[in-house]
């Protein structure tokens, strides 16, 4: 798991599917100093590029591949980093 503390953001995103057209355009679109977002993604090498891309803009960035259509994959993942960081 790829979590980082962040403590200094106001919006807590998550993103399924970021690899994909909508997935990063939406990434991309709220990646602001203010914006911490979760990213997740089945290509672990699209999924760097986009949280590269994301954190130039200035969001705090953690990234997880996972593929959303295995629930068992996910549900830990989504538990754990709502815990921490409830999202909005």
């Amino acid at each position: 798991m790829n979590v980082q503390p962040f403590t200094e953001c106001t919006k807590n995103i998550l993103i399924t599917g970021a690899t994909g057209g909508l997935g990063t355009a939406l990434a991309l679109h709220y990646a602001t100093a203010s914006t911490q977002l979760f990213l997740t993604g089945r290509d672990g090498v699209k999924l760097e590029d986009i949280a590269r891309r994301c954190r130039l803009q200035g969001a705090k960035v953690s990234i997880q591949i996972l593929d959303i259509r295995q629930p068992e994959e996910i549900n830990g993942w989504l538990l754990s980093i709502d815990a921490q960081f409830p999202f909005d």
